[in-house]
């Protein structure tokens, strides 16, 4: 939750902290804002997604073609279980043909449960529900450091290593792209800090904050 601070010396007012995306089509998740504590400048990390997902969002359900003699009561007992069914209707269940398992299973889950129906003996197939199209699918996009400099936030270089597929920057290495001190940029101030990043008077109060 970012929290809002205003300096009522030289009207300096900023936003820090954490808040996170509704919409994640651009490959983002979340932002981070950031303010210099040397001179003021507001800096924000957009935050990449390091999983954006399958490209379709895919239900899957199963469908049970033949059960012989030797697996039927096997099968009553993971019906029972699988579909949180009492004993009654797991039976029921059985007396269908073909016997359609219709709960909605992710890939992994349908691959699981046709695993352990084969086990059993039992012949059956997947059978695919619906298909969505996932609009949050696409390449892995990096994390991205920007200051704002005359009025345009402007990306910044990043200093020091990086790791994992998002590029994740240490921020205590990273310079303020107006005074271009390193180790300046919080996402967050001390309890009752009054010191104005940019007048320096004991003027600075918080004033408020939001949720996203």
């Amino acid at each position: 939750m970012p929290t809002t601070y205003k300096c009522n010396s030289c009207e300096l007012e900023f936003d820090i902290g954490w808040f996170h995306y509704h919409d994640f089509n651009s490959g983002y998740g979340s932002e981070t804002l950031l303010i210099c504590d040397s001179c003021g400048t507001k800096h924000t990390i957009q935050i990449a997604m390091s999983n954006r997902g399958s490209e379709y969002y895919c239900d899957w359900g199963i469908i049970i073609t033949d059960v012989p003699e030797g697996s039927r009561t096997k099968l009553v007992m993971f019906l029972k279980k699988l579909l949180n069914l009492d004993l009654k209707s797991s039976k029921e269940l059985l007396m269908q043909t073909p016997i359609i398992i219709d709960k909605v299973f992710n890939e992994t889950e349908r691959d699981e449960v046709i695993d352990s129906l084969t086990d059993l003996g039992v012949i059956c197939r997947a059978e695919l529900f619906k298909k969505e199209k996932n609009e949050s699918f696409g390449p892995i996009q990096k994390d991205l450091l920007k200051g704002r400099k005359e009025g345009d936030w402007v990306e910044q270089e990043i200093y020091g290593e990086t790791k994992g597929p998002t590029q994740e920057f240490e921020l205590s290495k990273q310079k303020c792209i107006n005074c271009h001190q390193s180790g300046t940029l919080r996402s967050e101030l001390p309890k009752n800090y009054s010191t104005c990043p940019c007048c320096k008077q004991q003027t600075l109060a918080e004033t408020g904050g939001y949720v996203t």
